[in-house]
């Protein structure tokens, strides 16, 4: 009769102690490594192109990858060994937009220059037949606050200035394969892609287009790297002699196209 007694006061038991057990597995937060998976170089080098694109819907993954540079290096060749192989699919569309977002999200003054850009853009300031100074001018008047403070201090541009330049210059490929996969008539594989995201890609690939085709005035040959950042920094404090520092070249030219992407986003077809 006791072990009778016993075994039916264990079993009233059993269900006080699952929750009390339960509530300290979520007070020691035991899914924390599953719900905010620590990023590194590894552990992307893992990851599918897909689960590296879902990190892109992650504020916290973002913020990640942008203090990790070698998890961000990580995701974006995963990202781009996807892309090159199909870039008319749509597999590989989002992966190169992914990849875009990356580069430039992860840099937060790129991702507020970007987000102002459009004026730009859907007004042909950006057109190449638009003067270096006209272009300059016009760049300069979107530039962060951070960085515009810093206009005329200095002829040696300052270290954000320089990463936000890189942050499109490295985007620039990804718009160019997701072009290429587009095609003229503008139509993704995506068919459900909507018009906000369309003119977001189509004007910050616009912007990564227009700072990959800058030549020196001097020799017609690219300028990249610091070389890009000083004659960049150089042009928009003095925009008056901006012809001096550098020449632009077509966005839709020998350089790359972007009106496939133009003309998804309902800007026309080419600047």
């Amino acid at each position: 009769m006791r072990r009778t007694i016993a075994a039916i006061s264990i079993l009233l038991l059993l269900p006080s102690l699952l929750f009390i057990s339960c509530d300290q597995m979520f007070s020691n937060n035991l899914f924390a490594g599953l719900t905010h998976q620590k990023l590194s170089s590894s552990t992307v080098a893992t990851m599918s192109p897909a689960q590296v694109e879902a990190l892109t819907e992650s504020a916290d993954s973002m913020s990640q990858l942008a203090a990790d540079p070698g998890a961000k290096a990580a995701a974006l060749a995963k990202l781009q060994t996807a892309y090159a192989a199909a870039p008319a699919s749509a597999s590989g569309q989002a992966a190169a937009i992914a990849a875009a977002d990356i580069s430039i999200k992860t840099v937060p003054d790129a991702a507020q220059f970007a987000a102002t850009a459009i004026s730009l853009v859907s007004g042909n300031s950006l057109s190449s037949s638009a003067s270096p100074s006209t272009v300059a001018t016009a760049l300069s008047g979107i530039l962060p606050v951070d960085i515009s403070g810093q206009l005329g201090d200095s002829s040696t541009p300052p270290a954000a200035f320089t990463t936000m330049i890189e942050a499109f210059t490295g985007a620039n490929s990804a718009y160019q394969a997701l072009a290429a996969g587009v095609g003229p008539s503008g139509a993704y594989a995506d068919a459900t892609l909507g018009s906000g995201a369309k003119m977001e890609i189509a004007v910050d690939a616009v912007i990564a287009g227009t700072l990959s085709g800058v030549t020196s005035p001097s020799t017609g040959a690219p300028l990249t790297g610091d070389a890009l950042s000083s004659a960049l920094w150089s042009a928009l404090g003095n925009p008056d002699q901006a012809g001096s520092y550098l020449s632009l070249g077509s966005v839709t030219g020998s350089n790359g196209t972007v009106s496939n992407l133009l003309t998804a986003a309902g800007l026309g077809t080419s600047l």
